[in-house]
């Protein structure tokens, strides 16, 4: 993510390699990518697809490396590899290093033992650069909740960066050696290879985008593309060039102006559409990638000129080419930072958030001039590259060391008793769980649990996701005895509303969700029971309307058939983890536990209008009501993770068991309120 620092030096050798010479607009390009990355993390306003200005990097990655590497190999007829990863760790590894010591160290104060652990994994494969490949095996989507709090999950990016790094170059040697045995055209050659290297890894992309979300995401391979992206450029530009000036015609830097303004303003406009557009309810990077990705390209071809356009101008200033050059340190320490704040405080107000994002960009330029500069300037280093590499080595395996330590201490400190207890409360959960009626995400089969009599004259079902059963036991209570027997039918993370769902989890629309849902209405609308409570969160991505026209639709299929039916409305959730919150405060130092309590105000606006969505489907219906059970879970609107007596949440979304257990009764008189 640092390849245009070195490309800085090159220009020296521009008459010998045409196109690279320092560009200052790809400093400035740079800061477009930085700056859309800490807006989309910082989650500020309609900037959520600013995750797509690390593809901005991996396609100035493609074109500055191999325009490095082909600069050597013309010039040499040979490539250094130990020089050239020498200057790669030199620049890559000592900010690296500083970021995630220092943010170990502060994990290891802030996040509770149990919370270390994944912490410990995370940097751990970040120091070696696979941890993309760790964020695969753990099954840990970008998008996925819960990773809000992983203090190394920006490390992905890194990864693929250096395994493109440690491929690249022999890719590059062979196209350009290898191959030219039979055909003396390099540029040929290399443009063909990465022709080919692009449409591969592109269809890869798109298909695994679709059918392993992870892989598609995570993978070098699956963004291999966008590295053979640049190279193209470089080389079709290097080659428009040699052959205009073979030929005494228009060279590509003399083209009219108005062709480098329109490639110029159409980049911009597909890389700050993507930025605006793009949300994490797409499957990504898949076919929406090539936005982000193309538009890098044009922004590319558009400052190759002589006399650079408008837009490209603009990224030449020096407040520009200043957030371009700390581009790297500000990506190590901002996500850190992000984290570490809004665990400390809870606070997701927009001031407080840019006031962390000056906070990392501090801590970035401190380490920029103290650590990372003179790391890349030391002649010592330049000139002892095995030492170097083996040095960067050694490095990266004590990290991982220090890491098998911390875990050692972790499991201690994770066995202290009250420790112990918060943990404990996560397995709190209702019984259908462990009797296997939620199915996995990707089984549609519909498995009834009953409670009570089988044979009692009166049936109750609770039908419902995660959020509508965690009620179970109260129901259980009330329902599965004296003359009532009670059935669940459930599946996570499916809405009882008919309608499509993005599932980030999978990353693509959640079908099983539907065939399952439908499959279950048809069986309760044949079993015709006197009641049925149908519940789901209210935190699914669907309008107003669609939640109305949605839950009606349902409704339409049962209310014929059922005695009464009550819809649940979703129970708020939590701006942070209930047991975790709990036991970071019996963890932390006083002065920091001291910074913010586990309790939030309900939102109320989004809440509301779900709440309303329903109200208006229900009452399409006479034996329709909305059990409304949320004064339960947060009095007069204030939610906490204890209530005194219990622990309420069992994470940030879900109630515990034990909490449902001590309001039966107060449950059972709500539905009777609501009768």
């Amino acid at each position: 993510m640092i390849d245009s620092l070195e490309s800085r030096n090159s220009g020296i050798h521009a008459r010998h390699n045409p196109g690279m010479e320092f560009r200052k607009d790809i400093e400035g390009l740079r800061a477009v990518a930085i700056l859309a990355v800490i807006a989309a993390h910082a989650h500020l306003p309609f900037l959520d697809g600013g995750f797509i200005g690390v593809d901005i990097f991996f396609v100035l990655s493609g074109y500055l490396i191999t325009g490095l590497l082909f600069r050597e190999i013309e010039t040499t007829g040979k490539l250094d590899f130990v020089a050239f990863y020498a200057r790669r760790f030199k620049r890559l590894l000592p900010g690296l290093m500083l970021m995630l010591l220092v943010t170990m160290v502060a994990a290891a104060v802030v996040f509770s033992p149990a919370e270390q652990f994944s912490q410990i994994q995370t940097a751990q494969a970040a120091f070696l650069w696979l941890s993309n490949f760790y964020f695969i095996v753990a099954n840990f989507g970008y998008f996925d909740a819960g990773t809000e709090n992983n203090l190394f999950l920006h490390t992905w990016s890194l990864g693929v960066e250096e395994q493109f790094y440690l491929l690249w170059p022999c890719l590059v040697l062979l196209l350009m050696t290898g191959m030219a045995v039979r055909d003396g055209d390099k540029t040929k050659n290399l443009l063909s290879g990465f022709v080919v290297i692009f449409a591969v890894s592109l269809f890869a992309s798109i298909a695994l985008s679709s059918l392993s979300p992870l892989w598609g995401f995570y993978s070098m391979p699956s963004r291999g593309w966008q590295f053979a992206l640049g190279a193209i450029i470089f080389l079709q530009i290097k080659k428009e060039r040699s052959s205009a000036e073979a030929n005494s015609s228009t060279p590509l830097n003399q083209l009219p102006n108005n062709i480098h303004a329109i490639a110029g303003w159409s980049g911009m406009a597909l890389i700050l559409g993507s930025v605006v557009l793009i949300d994490a309810n797409m499957i990504y990077p898949g076919g929406l990638a090539l936005a982000p990705s193309i538009g890098t390209a044009l922004m590319l071809f558009a400052g190759s000129g002589s006399a650079l356009p408008g837009i490209s101008k603009m990224l030449t200033t020096r407040p520009m080419r200043a957030i371009g050059r700390i581009s790297y340190s500000w990506y190590l320490w901002h996500w850190p930072v992000l984290v570490i704040g809004n665990v400390l405080l809870q606070n997701d107000t927009i001031v407080f958030q840019l006031m962390l994002v000056a906070i990392s960009l501090l801590l970035a330029v401190i380490a920029f001039y103290t650590v990372e500069m003179p790391a890349r300037n030391s002649r010592s280093l330049a000139l002892r590259p095995k030492v170097t590499v083996i040095g960067a080595v050694v490095l990266m395996f004590a990290g991982v060391g220090l890491g098998n330590t911390w875990r050692i201490n972790a499991e201690k400190w994770s066995a202290i008793p009250s420790q112990v207890t918060y943990q404990q409360i996560r397995s709190s959960l209702p019984a259908p769980y462990s009797m296997g009626c939620d199915q996995w995400f990707n089984n549609a089969d519909v498995r009834v649990c009953s409670f009570g009599d089988a044979a009692a004259e009166n049936t109750a079902v609770l039908f419902g996701d995660s959020v509508g059963v965690q009620w179970f036991t109260a129901f259980k209570n009330n329902f599965a005895g004296k003359g009532w027997r009670l059935l669940v039918l459930t599946k996570s993370a499916c809405p009882m509303v008919d309608k499509p769902i993005f599932y980030a989890r999978i990353g693509s629309e959640y079908v099983v969700c539907e065939v399952w849902r439908n499959a279950s209405i048809k069986f309760l609308a044949g079993l015709k029971p006197q009641l049925i409570f149908m519940g789901s969160t209210a935190t699914y991505a669907f309008s107003e309307d669609e939640w109305a026209t949605g839950t009606e639709s349902i409704l339409g299929k049962l209310a014929a058939t059922t005695g009464e039916i009550f819809i649940i409305r979703g129970t708020p959730r939590l701006p942070f983890d209930g047991p975790g919150c709990l036991a970071r405060h019996d963890w932390q130092p006083e002065f920091l536990a001291g910074l913010s309590a586990c309790t939030s105000r309900e939102n109320l606006d989004p809440d509301l209008q779900v709440l309303a969505a329903l109200q208006k489907a229900a009452a399409s219906f006479p034996n329709v009501k909305v059990l409304d059970l949320n004064p339960l879970v947060c009095p007069d609107g204030i939610c906490t993770a204890h209530d005194g007596s219990n622990m309420v949440f069992r994470d940030n979304q879900h109630i515990s068991d034990r909490f449902v257990e001590s309001v039966s009764q107060k449950v059972f008189r709500a539905i009777g309120t609501v009768q």
